[in-house]
């Protein structure tokens, strides 16, 4: 009986590193089913894109003078699109076919029309980054893919009420004038813009999904003042991570 023990543990500790091993990459694969998902539409936007480039080129080599000038600056819009589109698509490709570890997914969430919140991008944080680099990698980000011309930085990050919150200034680029696209005039505007604005901005410092995060809580300024828009009012309150 003595010498059965040995052998029977050896098979309890086999069984059960192979079940969590199924487990593990059941998980993986449905992240990367979300993630394959995500490709797809990319997929579908580019094709859409891409054909409508081919069109407006065939119309543009007939195309008088007099509207040459439409068709040229339509060329370039879907050129940058499309540029955009593929880079995108080559990032997400990248996340599934790396072998990444889950504690170092980004996700960043948007809102349907219905307003239920989706998962809209993912990202990875650079290996070994300290709290301030994570934090200034989201704040870069952000403003990359959702905010390019407004400025976003983390002003500190410090203990309040018991919480390590990180305090995240918002900003105008300089020169800043009344017809300038920024928070003021376009990001804190509408309800649906202001909220679309509060869900990038809270959840995407936030990280809910990262189970070692270094911030519990976030809150906001606009140019080192207390946020006092209409249509952002969820940016004028701390929020927590639990």
């Amino acid at each position: 009986m003595k010498k059965t023990l040995p052998f029977m543990s050896i098979i309890i500790l086999l069984l059960a590193a192979l079940t969590w091993q199924q487990l593990h990459m059941k998980s993986l694969i449905l992240t990367n089913r979300t993630l394959l998902e995500k490709v797809e539409l990319y997929k579908s936007q580019f094709s859409q894109l891409d054909h409508k480039f081919n069109q407006l080129n065939d119309e543009n080599m007939k195309s008088n003078e007099a509207n040459a000038n439409a068709y040229s600056e339509a060329l370039q819009y879907y050129q940058v699109a499309l540029t955009q589109l593929n880079n995108d698509l080559k990032q997400q490709v990248e996340i599934i076919s790396q072998n990444y570890k889950k504690e170092n997914l980004l996700v960043f969430n948007l809102l349907d029309d219905t307003g239920a919140p989706y998962i809209d991008h993912y990202g990875i944080l650079p290996p070994e980054a300290d709290a301030e680099k994570k934090l200034r990698y989201i704040a870069h980000y952000l403003q990359t893919h959702y905010f390019e011309n407004a400025v976003i930085e983390i002003k500190s990050l410090e203990i309040l009420n018991g919480k390590k919150t990180a305090v995240i200034n918002l900003s105008e680029k300089e020169p800043s004038s009344e017809d300038e696209i920024g928070w003021a005039t376009l990001y804190f505007q509408g309800s649906t813009g202001g909220s679309m604005t509060e869900m990038i901005l809270i959840e995407g410092f936030l990280q809910r999904q990262l189970a070692n995060w270094p911030i519990d809580a976030v809150e906001f300024l606009y140019e080192n003042e207390q946020i006092q828009f209409e249509h952002v009012p969820r940016l004028k309150i701390e929020h927590c991570r639990s």
